[in-house]
């Protein structure tokens, strides 16, 4: 992960945090089934973004951002077989070409 993305990671993650610690303590009692829903709904929402942070912090996803490291030599022999492919014989389109056999 770059230092940038890093720290406005870690930012993040401590303002997610900051808002838990705060805001857990003060959400009102559930005397009502709309404060018991707006609290657990409050909570979900900060666990969320909490969780989606450590998430990105600790590079889950790494393999499938980042694309494959395939070889030179094999993109380069892949290469070849798709030119090869695309080259045909101008009289019979189902046959390649004998010059580039």
């Amino acid at each position: 992960m770059r230092p940038k993305t890093f720290f406005w990671t870690f930012v993040g993650m401590v303002c997610a945090g900051v808002l838990l610690i705060y805001g857990l303590p003060r959400l009102p009692q559930p005397d009502s089934p709309q404060a018991a829903t707006f609290a657990a709904a409050w909570m979900a929402l900060a666990l969320v973004a909490l969780g989606s942070f450590l998430y990105r912090l600790m590079e889950v996803d790494r393999e499938r951002r980042a694309p494959d490291q395939v070889p030179l030599a094999v993109r380069r022999a892949a290469s070849r077989q798709i030119t090869q492919l695309s080259r045909r014989d101008p009289a019979d389109p189902r046959k390649i070409h004998r010059d580039y056999m």
